[in-house]
């Protein structure tokens, strides 16, 4: 009954500990599947030896009821060990070792990783404060971004470099940059990041992506300036159909700028 106590005394707190590290990221589908397959299984396998225990009593003469089999599964997978409820058979046992091992697995090996996995998510924050204004939204990172970005810092100006993979997003928040999770193409993403009140928002993604994200932001943020790459100029109108607000072909820039340079040499 003591062991009983002290195991209650650290499976409850853990519990807590663990939906609140995922809870605060609810914008992850990852975590939010992952979460739902672990109960998923969890549920299963209670389910399953439940089934099982009254099997195993019936073996031995005995009958209990339903209420009794789930209480006795969840008491043994929790490790509680009331002890109230045995089996006298060698089968049964082995029986109460399969339920007692699996326990352990899932509850002290999966659920602390899971655990883990969301504590090190929630690192990496998901919106801005309601009161975030005049702020520079920058959409991936790549070379151009990161010159931007540097920028930015030297001139005090605040920015949020938004980010959809997690692991991304976790590294470069390691590099002490100032980093949001979430997806480019959902209108909530940018309403959590305040667009409506940003300065501007700086898109340098594929011509496609893009194009989609000036789409999703136009409903959230209508009046934000938006700065757009592309590639091709049919892909510039359609960045400008959807509001994109100025258009900059860095192919064409990169080789204007090497052409300038090129006859300063030769002259």
């Amino acid at each position: 009954m003591r062991n009983g106590l002290r195991a209650k005394g650290w499976v409850m707190p853990f519990f807590q500990d663990l939906f609140g590290a995922l809870l605060r990221n609810y914008t992850s589908r990852r975590n939010v599947v992952l979460l739902f397959r672990f109960f998923i299984v969890l549920i299963s396998f209670v389910g399953l030896f439940s089934v099982l225990f009254h099997v195993m009593m019936a073996y031995e003469g005995r009958s209990y009821s339903w209420s009794t089999g789930l209480y006795w599964t969840l008491t043994v997978m929790t490790t509680l060990g009331f002890g109230d409820i045995t089996f006298n058979s060698d089968l049964g046992h082995l029986f109460t070792i399969g339920v007692l091992c699996s326990g352990l697995l899932l509850l002290v090996v999966f659920m602390p990783l899971l655990f883990m996995q969301g504590q090190t998510v929630a690192r990496v924050p998901v919106e801005l404060p309601k009161d975030a204004r005049g702020h520079v939204i920058v959409c991936l990172y790549d070379a151009v971004t990161a010159t931007l970005i540097t920028r930015l810092v030297q001139y005090h100006q605040p920015y949020v470099l938004l980010i959809p993979d997690v692991d991304e997003a976790l590294r470069l928040y390691d590099l002490g940059l100032k980093v949001v999770v979430g997806e480019l193409d959902q209108a909530e993403t940018f309403e959590r990041l305040q667009a409506a009140h940003a300065a501007l928002v700086v898109m340098t993604a594929t011509d496609a992506t893009n194009t989609n994200v000036v789409f999703t932001l136009r409903e959230v943020a209508a009046g934000v300036p938006v700065i757009a790459t592309a590639t091709h100029p049919m892909a510039g109108q359609m960045l400008a159909l959807a509001g994109c607000s100025h258009v900059l072909y860095l192919g064409r820039m990169l080789g204007a700028a090497l052409a300038r340079r090129i006859i300063v040499d030769c002259t």
